[in-house]
């Protein structure tokens, strides 16, 4: 089993065994997973062993920007962190912790409406170059951050959508 899929069954593992018995906790997860809106498996679940593991390095007195967030069904790894803030252009629904806020836009317009508040952690983690370079973004906007996308082809763009 390699690194990146052990690290996945190992979060996704504690994740289910966190959440079973919390029934709107439960019900929250199965619904995003079921809505036919949802573009993600009940197996996937945002490369969770990434969040599970930056969960128990970055201190629990920060503020963490979960920049394309997708669902933000990680930000129950962080529920014991000062505030949980996901970002994310294509998702409406959102998995809602007692301390975690989620917001429908560009990384850039967030940043634009929103700023930054302290002490804070960036996670902009298999986030694609569709809308703005948002590597650069993060990078260019936080001092505390942790940004990872496998390069796609020679100009590191290959994932980049065509506006519509």
């Amino acid at each position: 089993m390699d690194n990146d899929h052990e690290a996945h069954e190992i979060a996704h593992t504690i994740l289910w065994d966190g959440i079973k018995d919390s029934l709107p906790l439960k019900t929250q997860i199965e619904k995003l997973v079921e809505d036919n809106s949802a573009d993600i498996e009940p197996d996937f679940l945002g490369f969770l062993g990434t969040y599970y593991y930056l969960s128990h390095i970055i201190p629990h007195d920060r503020i963490i920007y979960d920049m394309g967030c997708a669902y933000g069904i990680q930000a129950w790894f962080f529920r014991n962190h000062k505030k949980y803030i996901g970002v994310d252009v294509l998702t409406t629904s959102f998995f809602i912790q007692p301390n975690a806020e989620c917001h429908t836009m560009t990384i850039k317009d967030f940043l634009a409406q929103h700023g930054i508040e302290s002490p804070h952690f960036a996670i902009c983690n298999y986030v694609p170059h569709w809308y703005d370079d948002n590597e650069k973004i993060v990078r260019d906007n936080f001092r505390h951050l942790f940004v990872f996308y496998p390069e796609g082809g020679d100009d590191g763009l290959s994932g980049k959508m065509e506006e519509l």
